[in-house]
């Protein structure tokens, strides 16, 4: 009976342990489809602080892996790839954004640039990007 007993909670544990490891393993990826398309920023904060500098700011994510913005004040074109919930931009600026929130009409980034802490609220373009 005690054997029994035992053999139970050790199928119980191992199977807590496997739930618990195939729970944590789970890689956090971003639909692709659901960044592509034009973003608008509606608001923008520096450090923690709201800033109107980036009111009319965008992000624009076209095939082939590019992006265009105006966050640098005027229109650029980068290359960037999308890892998980990380999109880094390559090319005159290198910058990492990572995806705190991301539905069908709406995104939130964080960066970190030129030593400041960054965090953009985009609702996405629902007309068709000229």
């Amino acid at each position: 009976m005690r054997y029994e007993l035992n053999m139970v909670s050790l199928r119980h544990i191992l199977f807590f342990i496997l739930l618990v490891l195939l729970t944590s393993c789970q890689v956090d990826k971003t639909d692709h489809s659901l960044l592509q398309g034009r973003w608008n920023m509606v608001q923008a904060f520096r450090e923690g602080r709201p800033t109107t500098t980036l009111k009319d700011a965008y992000f624009e994510f076209l095939g082939d892996s590019i992006l265009k913005t105006n966050l640098l004040q005027e229109d650029l074109i980068f290359k960037y790839a999308l890892d998980g919930q990380k999109i880094s931009q390559k090319g005159q600026m290198n910058i990492d954004y990572q995806i705190l929130q991301l539905t069908k009409d709406s995104m939130q980034l964080y960066a970190r640039i030129k030593k400041y802490d960054f965090n953009f609220f985009l609702l996405k373009d629902t007309l068709e990007a000229e």
